[in-house]
């Protein structure tokens, strides 16, 4: 029999991290998100609908102590710990597996549809099928990935679209980016594959090297939901510039015979009529450019490739060292990116192949600090405007085992 989690209703307490609670600006004037603070003794007054990155989840309304007004917060992401008089409905009507304590047989029965054929399944860690067994309906729409033999999964992965996908937005974006996925689409796939390399939430490190921009937290957030918080080794256009002391720390910082994650890449804005370079934020009301840390850069190389850049001597501010290195880190890009039908279009891809010589200069250096597995998944970070999903076009997907040494290139199977 399966072992139950506690179930949400009114009057029920618990706790979640700060940063998953909503209205974010409220929550963060009583816990800065620096402080990767948890909330605690916080109570459930209902439930209800709310659109939180670009879908809309049941969530549990709730109040924080200390925090003024009514919050709410998806329900996956908040941990009851003192039960309800009466649980809600909605929680009686689904089986919520605990990850500590399960019967795997009738695991198998909860998800039958991971199975692809006869002795083929995939055996999905408990703490992912907890996830997606006590949020289906709200969150992991994507599909299920169907199991794959001798660690190969391909056509048959299931290929549902996620709830609310618009379907013209989406051709709008895979016409520009071909090959791009929506990042719930991604990470399911992610984690259906690295999970037959043992990968788990309790036994693998999440590192991710982004943009600075907050737009970049989207993909980063995706992940951190399943492997929690992660190491930060990028800054400006998604830059590893934490370099080879960050990679160290980070290594330390793995589970005992354990695995990282290690996700990589620029970003770009695409407008919901197709503009290249630009995005709609929330709340503002200008199209803003992104990146535009990569922008200005190529404004840079734009300016040397015609002869009309001012030269400076000086070298470059501390103040401002990080754009001032992605200016020299482009610099060999300038007559493909010149002779490119979309610069807009091209320079992430240019951005990429740049820092795909960093990334492999740091993996190579500290490849003896891998523990068990290293999993580095690079690509293009696609930005989108708050009511759309936001995409991910995967460039490398690849393993290292425990000697440091390559051993297989998983890309394929994420198409």
């Amino acid at each position: 029999m399966v072992t139950t989690k506690k179930l949400g209703g009114i009057g029920a307490m618990g706790s979640a991290a700060a940063r998953f609670f909503h209205p974010g600006d409220r929550v963060r004037e009583k816990y800065p998100p620096e402080t990767r603070a948890r909330a605690i003794n916080v109570v459930i007054t209902g439930e209800a609908q709310r659109r939180v990155r670009h879908t809309t989840h049941l969530c549990y309304l709730v109040s924080i102590p200390d925090v003024e007004g009514e919050c709410y917060i998806v329900k996956k992401n908040f941990r009851v710990e003192v039960s309800p008089e009466t649980p809600f409905d909605s929680e009686t009507q689904v089986v919520r597996p605990d990850p500590e304590v399960v019967d795997r047989a009738a695991l198998e029965d909860v998800v039958p549809n991971v199975r692809c054929g006869p002795g083929i399944e995939m055996k999905l860690p408990a703490a992912i099928i907890a996830l997606f067994a006590a949020t289906a309906a709200e969150a992991f729409q994507a599909g299920i990935p169907t199991g794959r033999a001798n660690t190969r999964l391909s056509e048959s992965l299931v290929k549902n679209p996620p709830a609310g996908l618009d379907s013209a937005f989406d051709k709008l974006v895979k016409s520009n980016f071909p090959g791009a996925l929506t990042n719930k689409e991604l990470a399911m796939r992610v984690v259906g594959l690295l999970q037959e390399k043992g990968f788990t939430p309790e036994n693998t490190l999440l590192a991710t090297s982004v943009c600075a921009d907050e737009l970049a937290r989207e993909l980063e957030d995706e992940f951190v939901d399943i492997y929690g918080t992660n190491f930060n080794l990028g800054g400006l256009s998604g830059f590893p510039f934490a370099g080879n002391t960050g990679w160290g720390a980070m290594s330390a910082h793995v589970p005992d015979d354990g695995y990282c994650l290690t996700i990589h890449g620029p970003h770009v804005g695409i407008t919901k009529d197709g503009i290249i370079g630009k995005v709609e934020r929330s709340g503002i009301a200008l199209v803003d450019s992104c990146c535009g840390s990569a922008i200005a850069a190529s404004n840079y190389l734009q300016a040397i490739t015609d002869g009309t850049a001012d030269i400076n001597p000086k070298i470059q501010s501390f103040s401002d060292f990080q754009q001032g290195a992605v200016q020299e880190l482009i610099l060999p890009f300038g007559q493909r990116l010149a002779r490119a039908d979309d610069r807009m279009r091209e320079l992430p891809y240019a951005l990429y192949d740049s820092q795909e010589v960093m990334v492999n200069d740091i993996i190579n250096t500290g490849k003896s600090t891998i523990k068990k597995g290293l999993a580095v998944l690079g690509g293009i970070q696609i930005n989108t405007s708050p009511d759309t999903y936001d995409y991910f076009h995967p460039l490398r997907f690849d393993y290292f085992n425990e000697d440091g040494n390559l051993v297989e290139n998983l890309l394929p199977y994420l198409r």
